[in-house]
């Protein structure tokens, strides 16, 4: 999603893609208006080539210049803002709003500029004051609720998203953005309808439908995650990761073969899918074929090293074949890897045990208690 800057005379209105994301503060591509003036003119020729202290040392006559016009400080604050030379910028914004308190672009880009400057306290001033010169402003709304999330104040950021979200209800970005911090509060059911109403504008990519069935296993809701997923695969097919998302739906649902040819292309449209990998290698232990497991969890490996479900299998396939040393050597990775997984401990105990090394075995059955006491239920790692 895109924030725009606000113009002289301008209000909020859609936001358009400009190089700033929706969760992430990146450069800002914005260019200024025909009919800039003159002085705003000469400032953006010297950074054009390049003449950056020339430029501030202008910029710094042309604010504290009385007779210096309002619309010209929007422009060279602008200018500044886009090069991230934010102290003059910062200057030029509030020169703008002296002059004009009612404005709503000098508000605007004034809470615009402390956002990116991770100044979200100040953000959200400026912004709340824009929002009280335009309550309809979606930008205005929009990027103040993203300060108050910033902020650490949870449930008012929400709440000003939502009015974002009822200026623009069918906004993908928003919506998806939307569910994705109900989802991260626990509360999947708001984030439902939130998804289901971006799918229906038409614009749906892998992350809506990934998020889509996630939430809907979140709620119970296992034969609408399973069809979204088929959807999904239908709609955009060269995606590995909706490949992938089908296959994960079927294997949760025990139907194991009918999973395994959508690993399998999830890994011919992208060969280096740790995830996919670990499917295929769990697929073939299930169906006894360790030597090709073994090489899948390698190869999972070698491009995530380190990567705790991935240690887990390999050892647990080499304890399968018997290669007991190995197996207790990468349960001992998996241990350093994910040492709070109570899994890890419970199988290298298991090990220990069949190697006769009782003391070591004790040790992890307990640290294994422990840990399990703690994390009620019991929940191993993952990754689908």
């Amino acid at each position: 999603m895109a924030v725009r800057w606000a113009t002289p005379g301008s209000t909020g209105g859609r936001l358009v893609r400009v190089g700033f994301l929706l969760v992430a503060a990146a450069a800002v591509s914005g260019e200024l208006p025909s009919g800039v003036s003159p002085r705003a003119s000469e400032i953006r020729e010297l950074l054009l080539r390049g003449k950056v202290e020339e430029a501030v040392a202008a910029s710094r006559r042309l604010i504290t210049d009385p007779q210096t016009e309002f619309k010209t400080l929007l422009e060279v604050g602008q200018l500044l803002a886009e090069r991230k030379i934010f102290p003059e910028a910062r200057s030029a914004f509030v020169r703008a709003q002296e002059l004009d308190p009612a404005s709503f672009a000098a508000a605007f880009n004034l809470g615009y500029l402390y956002f990116q400057e991770a100044n979200f306290n100040q953000a959200q001033q400026m912004l709340a004051r824009a929002v009280s010169l335009d309550a309809r402003s979606f930008q205005a709304n929009f990027l103040l609720g993203l300060a108050r999330l910033r902020s650490g104040e949870k449930q008012e950021g929400l709440e000003q998203l939502r009015k974002a979200e009822k200026l623009e209800p069918n906004n993908p970005e928003l919506l998806k953005f939307l569910a994705t911090q109900y989802n991260e509060a626990g509360q999947p059911h708001d984030a439902l309808p939130l998804l289901e109403r971006a799918l229906r504008t038409g614009r749906a990519d892998a992350g809506l439908y990934v998020l889509l069935v996630e939430t809907y296993r979140q709620v119970g809701e296992y034969s609408k995650a399973l069809s979204t997923a088929t959807e999904a695969v239908e709609k955009i097919p060269q995606s590995a990761r909706l490949q992938f998302l089908r296959g994960t739906q079927l294997q949760a649902l025990g139907r194991f073969g009918e999973s395994a040819p959508y690993f399998e292309k999830a890994i011919s449209l992208e060969p280096n899918f740790p995830e996919a990998l670990l499917a295929v290698g769990e697929l073939a232990s299930h169906q006894g074929k360790d030597e090709e497991a073994i090489a899948a969890f390698q190869k999972a490996l070698a491009l995530r090293p380190g990567y705790p479900d991935a240690l887990l299998l390999l050892a647990e396939s080499y304890r399968k074949t018997g290669d007991l040393q190995r197996a207790e050597e990468v349960f001992l990775q998996a241990v350093q890897a994910a040492p709070q997984n109570p899994r890890c401990h419970l199988l290298l105990s298991q090990v220990y045990l069949l190697q006769k090394k009782s003391e070591q075995s004790r040790k992890e059955k307990e640290i294994f208690l422990e840990l399990q006491r703690k994390q009620q239920p019991l929940s191993g790692m993952s990754h689908h």
